[in-house]
């Protein structure tokens, strides 16, 4: 659904672009070595019958050997767990935006970049973000559901995400203190904080991810559930969490180029968008505390070209056909891929002709027709710009 830029192989010349463009792994992934496909394989020697096997990914093979096809049809139905089944480990994403400006966003407010643009939010602003982000502490806290930063499968029993299943599992003891005081929560989940500092850069791609997170959760818990003295402790976790972000950002941020002839992977829009939506709750956060530390609050200028929070109906897919369908109703809808920008949600600038404003404001439309509780969220706060300068090259 992101037109963007990415490496990929050629097409062969003469081949079919959309042979080339099939999702080759989450063929083999579907299919595997199970007694099914030594079925279909068997099948292919037998007697020239037209038999067709449905497989769970949503394509026909031809089975040549009516019996062979019906022993095929025992064991497809126990595959059907397979389209919950996830593969993180050869994931391509695409970066979008300079990582530095992430990584020292916190830091620039003591010595503020030329292209930052101030933005002063009114009180109502400032509650309304106050509240959303105490709910996802509180979500964590209490394992009241999943956080709208963590994809659902994400929180799978992957070797990788030791960091956010221990995350989810400490923050639990701030709404249980027969497990202990306040002082042995706080000193446990600052433990864990530290280990994930120490230890992120030698994690994978989605092990960062998962690291990211939990990080992210720590701190927000620390905010709102933990009494604090002004140790400065928070203002040093930000500085980490923005190191955090420059480091999953340099991993890619969106999936790859339609024009690289690839059809997005499910794997590959999941990892990129709990990113993108991780970034975009920290930069949040960071505005927040800012406002309590009585420090300037900025526009997230280097965030402009990463696309919107993602649809509700692929976010909510827990199924490959089932998130397929979706993707391919939201290409359609989005002209081949060109989604919403974040820049998009600030009014356009009084150099935009009344042409080009009006179709910003039907792509804003088309995308709230179909954006879950964090994207309504996220567009409440990005239109409190109103009224601000609004640089021209975001437009």
């Amino acid at each position: 659904m992101e037109t963007v830029a990415g490496d990929s192989p050629d097409t062969p010349v003469g081949a079919d672009p959309d042979d080339a463009a099939e999702d080759v792994s989450d063929r083999q992934e579907n299919l595997g070595t199970d007694p099914a496909v030594l079925a279909l394989i068997e099948g292919l020697k037998g007697p020239k019958t037209s038999v067709q096997v449905m497989t769970t990914s949503g394509w026909s093979l031809p089975v040549m050997d009516p019996n062979v096809a019906k022993s095929c049809l025992v064991f497809i139905p126990d595959r059907i767990d397979k389209e919950k089944i996830m593969d993180f480990t050869s994931i391509h994403l695409a970066s979008l935006i300079p990582a530095e400006q992430i990584q020292n966003r916190w830091l620039n407010r003591m010595v503020p970049m030329p292209d930052h643009v101030m933005q002063a939010y009114p009180p109502s602003i400032t509650s309304l973000l106050h509240q959303i982000l105490k709910s996802y502490a509180g979500t964590a806290i209490r394992g009241r559901g999943v956080l709208p930063f963590v994809h659902p499968l994400q929180t799978a029993d992957y070797e990788w995400n030791e960091s956010l299943s221990t995350c989810l599992s400490a923050v639990r003891i701030l709404d249980n203190p027969i497990l202990g005081p306040e002082k042995t929560a706080v000193n446990l989940i600052r433990s864990a904080m530290s280990n994930i500092e120490k230890e992120y850069l030698s994690y994978s791609p989605m092990g960062a991810l998962a690291a990211f997170q939990a990080y992210l959760i720590y701190t927000l818990a620390l905010y709102f559930y933990v009494e604090q003295d002004r140790d400065d402790y928070l203002a040093n976790a930000m500085v980490i969490l923005q190191a955090l972000a420059r480091h999953v950002t340099l991993q890619g941020l969106a999936v790859r180029s339609k024009a690289s002839n690839c059809r997005p992977i499910w794997e590959e829009w999941v990892a990129a968008e709990a990113k993108r939506r991780t970034i975009l709750v920290m930069y949040l956060f960071d505005t927040l505390l800012a406002i309590g530390y009585e420090l300037p609050t900025y526009l997230m200028v280097e965030l402009q070209g990463l696309p919107a929070p993602g649809p509700k109906s692929l976010w909510q897919a827990r199924v490959r056909t089932d998130w397929k369908l979706a993707n391919t109703a939201c290409e359609t809808h989005w002209d081949n891929g060109a989604y919403l920008r974040i820049f998009e949600l600030w009014p356009p600038p009084p150099t935009l002709d009344a042409f080009d404003a009006q179709r910003r404001r039907n792509r804003v439309d088309l995308w709230l027709e179909d954006v879950d509780e964090f994207g309504t969220f996220f567009y409440a706060f990005m239109a409190s710009t109103h009224g601000q300068r609004i640089p021209q090259e975001l437009s």
